[in-house]
């Protein structure tokens, strides 16, 4: 029998981190060996919930897990991300577009830049909600609080409701593209 790989992510420096099941695991040397995770909640299999490890994963450990929790030690111990003194980012009427799409979360150009001083630890996020327009979440401290990005009004009108936006980091822009392949940089 085959295990079910529902999340995955690969660091520049070769870390694997997977959700097999109901498991989270890591692997230091390309899947040689792997090591059982701490597991924020217990996901039925069905639910996918993407792995996105932050640009600097080999040196942060920052990985975000179903775009609803978050660890700053390679997976060890999990956090729910929280918005801005308002308790959880999520509720159950609401859609993280990084649980299943590594597209609904973005990091800034230069995360991981390579002078120390020219570094942004921005990350953007993108949630949907049934019957309303996406919003799109910034974080400025590499993800442990977000607060709101105000749209403008032709950006708004532009996204599709309950329909999640893609992010993208491409050279020096950060962009936001719609359903209908609408793009704002």
């Amino acid at each position: 029998s085959h295990d079910v790989i529902n999340g995955m992510d690969v660091s520049s420096g070769g870390t694997v981190i997977i959700q097999s099941r109901n498991r989270i695991m890591s692997s230091y040397d390309a899947g040689l060996t792997w090591k059982l995770l701490a597991t924020p909640e217990v996901f039925p299999e069905r639910h996918r919930n993407e792995i996105i490890m932050s640009p600097a994963f080999d040196e942060d450990g920052v990985v975000f897990y179903g775009g609803k929790y978050r660890s700053e030690d390679g997976g060890e111990n999990w956090h729910t991300i929280p918005v801005s003194d308002r308790g959880p980012l999520l509720n159950n009427n609401k859609i993280n577009c990084a649980q299943t799409h590594k597209d609904g979360m973005a990091f800034h150009p230069h995360y991981n830049h390579e002078i120390l001083e020219d570094r942004n630890r921005t990350v953007m996020m993108a949630i949907a909600s049934e019957n309303k327009s996406p919003l799109i979440w910034v974080s400025d401290d590499t993800g442990r609080e977000f607060r709101r990005l105000n749209l403008r009004y032709h950006v708004v009108r532009s996204l599709e409701h309950g329909k999640c936006p893609m992010l993208a980091t491409l050279g020096k822009v950060t962009y936001l593209v719609t359903q209908s392949m609408v793009m704002f940089g």
